[in-house]
């Protein structure tokens, strides 16, 4: 080729490589102006007549599923996913109606009269739909009702979540060496995606429950209405024990002994679990009658603290029986009202000469003139507790992970009881989390409690609501102190009343007073 030739070649070559390269680096900023013009668009629509779309598209798919399944496999589930789909219908109109859904099902979730599965899919059952539908629901309100409320305080993301995210990602390399005694016998997994399902993921569904109460309670005119559902939540909680102990035909002295701890098993969870959730459940009650107006919601408040005290005593929990008088101390010696005490004084004598004989034989299990720890303890001292110290020092920062007493060389070895945790909530938080671990979930805890107590004395909030928020603060005491025997520091399905309080504050907190909520919970 000449070079008269070559010269306009190369040109036009060149020209065409910098209109291409032109081209490519204008494409991104074409892509981000058309979508910036169908967000606009999209916005542009009136969120009635999205809603109407969305809910209409919903319903024919629900129903779709419906005819298209029911025979064929849902069965006894038919109903379930008919009521899920109908109630996500009404969510999407207001997310609020699926948080008073969540209030009342939350904390039956962990027991096995709730559904764990539909359409023949493990993980899809009703609350998942539930905490699904809300958020999608809210995050449309947010985006058309740009609110300026934070929906995750930091408190909870730098203490809580993250350093629990991370320690479940931790764990996850380890499942593999769990023995397989221990998966047919307590666990549902044997890999690494059920660990993440099971240990990391659904526990967090508590924090987002509480996030959307929380979210509920700011947008709402008068969040005290939130505390009818979780009174019907708490009556759901304790009839659920109580009809259960009436069917089974058992006796008061039967379950207090010890052979007979699986007693409410059958239930989908272990009695202390129950004890803890119904003592923390009591302690709100408590506090609440004295901010409830006289009248008919004080009887029904000591009505359903009635509920609740019987529920507690057939679990025959020895963890229940000392949070109950953790949280009784306090509410009658904390008042600083003589007339208070006596009252105190007068209740617990009446109620030493009404309580059976059984709940003294079970409450005073191990204390004799030769008690030892491990009777005390119930076989966790030697049985649980010692085989399980060696395993700190392998890693005593950041622990081995959740969940790391399943592969401990203890449990390997089977030199402890065949558990999934070591029936103590700090000694797990350090095996779990390290020392770094337990430090931050104590920060965490000790900011709740001052928070709660704060609220106390607002006046600029309901009566109700601010006696709900102190007996919320000495439940969790109570149930911090009882975690010497039992429990979780992270979320676990005993707290469900707990978190229920700490969202509801949190929105209450950011709702009457924005800039000292912000303050109080995230600093």
């Amino acid at each position: 080729m000449s070079a008269q030739l070559r010269l306009p070649f190369l040109s036009r070559l060149y020209g065409a490589v910098m209109q291409i390269i032109a081209r490519g680096f204008s494409a991104p900023r074409w892509v981000f102006e058309q979508a910036r013009e169908a967000r606009e668009t999209f916005r542009a629509i009136p969120w009635s007549v999205l809603r109407s779309r969305l809910i209409l598209i919903f319903l024919i798919t629900g129903i779709a599923m419906f005819w298209g399944m029911a025979t064929a496999i849902l069965e006894v589930n038919a109903p379930i996913l008919v009521a899920s789909i109908i109630a996500s219908i009404f969510i999407l109109f207001d997310f609020r109606v699926g948080v008073i859904f969540l209030i009342l099902f939350m904390p039956i979730s962990a027991s096995r009269i709730f559904p764990h599965a539909m359409l023949g899919l493990k993980g899809v059952n009703p609350l998942n739909l539930l905490i699904f539908t809300t958020l999608v629901a809210y995050g449309l309100r947010r985006f058309f009702y740009n609110t300026p409320y934070r929906f995750v305080p930091k408190t909870w993301l730098w203490y809580l979540i993250i350093p629990f995210v991370l320690a479940g990602l931790h764990g996850a390399p380890y499942v593999s060496e769990i023995p397989s005694f221990l998966i047919d016998l307590v666990l549902s997994f044997s890999e690494s995606g059920g660990y993440l399902r099971d240990i990391v993921l659904r526990p967090l569904y508590l924090v987002i429950f509480a996030l959307m109460i929380g979210a509920a309670s700011h947008s709402m005119a008068r969040p005290q209405w939130l505390l009818m559902p979780i009174l019907v939540s708490v009556w759901i909680m304790g009839m659920m024990v109580i009809i259960f102990f009436l069917n089974s035909g058992a006796h008061f002295a039967d379950l207090s002994n010890s052979n007979n701890r699986s007693f409410l098993e059958p239930l989908g969870m272990h009695a202390n679990d129950l004890g803890r959730l119904y003592a923390t459940a009591y302690a709100m009650l408590l506090y609440s009658l004295r901010g409830a107006p006289n009248g008919f919601r004080r009887f029904v408040i000591l009505v359903s603290i009635a509920l609740v005290c019987v529920a507690l005593a057939i679990t025959f929990s020895r963890a229940a029986f000392l949070a109950f008088i953790v949280v009784n101390v306090f509410y009658f010696f904390m008042q600083r009202n003589y007339k208070t005490i006596a009252l105190g004084f007068g209740f617990v004598l009446l109620l030493a000469f009404a309580l059976p004989g059984a709940i003294y034989e079970r409450a005073s299990l191990g204390l004799g003139t030769h008690a030892q720890a491990n009777e005390i303890s119930a076989g966790r001292t030697d049985e649980i507790w010692i085989p399980l110290i060696p395993e700190i020092i392998k890693s005593p920062l950041v622990g081995r992970g959740l969940g790391a007493t399943m592969w401990s060389d203890a449990m390997k070895e089977q030199r402890m009881l065949p558990v999934g945790h070591p029936h103590n909530a700090y000694l797990k938080t350090v095996l779990d989390m390290g020392i770094i671990g337990l430090l931050l979930l104590a920060i965490f805890y000790r900011r709740i409690w001052r928070f709660l107590r704060a609220l106390r004395q607002r006046n600029d909030i309901d009566p109700q609501l601010r006696y709900f928020f102190e007996g919320a603060s000495v439940g969790l005491l109570a149930y911090l102190v009882v975690g010497m025997s039992g429990g979780s520091l992270d979320p676990a399905p005993e707290q469900a009343f707990l978190w229920l309080a700490f969202g509801l504050a949190y929105g209450v907190a950011a709702k009457s007073a924005p800039s000292n909520a912000s303050m109080a919970v995230t600093k």
